[in-house]
């Protein structure tokens, strides 16, 4: 039984970094929940899979549920490519670092 209660709990805490995740990008880009997937706004996404990616421990898969049913496929090119596009993009990788900074920052 106490098995079972400290895997719910880890998982409610991987819930709670994911929600904080999301709503920390949300409001770093100024974009409303319902378009974190949405072709208009990749760049949102793209960062939310990279932080989750970085951040909660979750696999691919999990990662694409919480983001509304991406496949684990996607996830993992999305992840690469971004890791790529880090090393490209200097201004990017400030504003990804000042999300990550924000989330180290803010308590539960």
């Amino acid at each position: 039984q106490q098995k079972g209660g400290i895997s719910h709990g880890k998982d409610f805490k991987k819930k709670w970094e994911v929600q904080k995740i999301i709503d920390k990008v949300n409001l770093f880009f100024n974009a409303s929940p319902n378009e974190r997937v949405g072709k208009k706004n990749k760049e949102t996404r793209d960062v939310m899979i990279y932080l989750m990616k970085r951040h909660t421990g979750l696999t691919n898969r999990q990662i694409g549920q919480e983001l509304g049913g991406l496949s684990d496929f996607t996830v993992a090119k999305v992840y690469q490519r971004f890791l790529e596009k880090l090393k490209k993009d200097g201004a990017l990788a400030k504003r990804v670092e000042n999300i990550a900074n924000q989330l180290s920052n803010v308590k539960p």
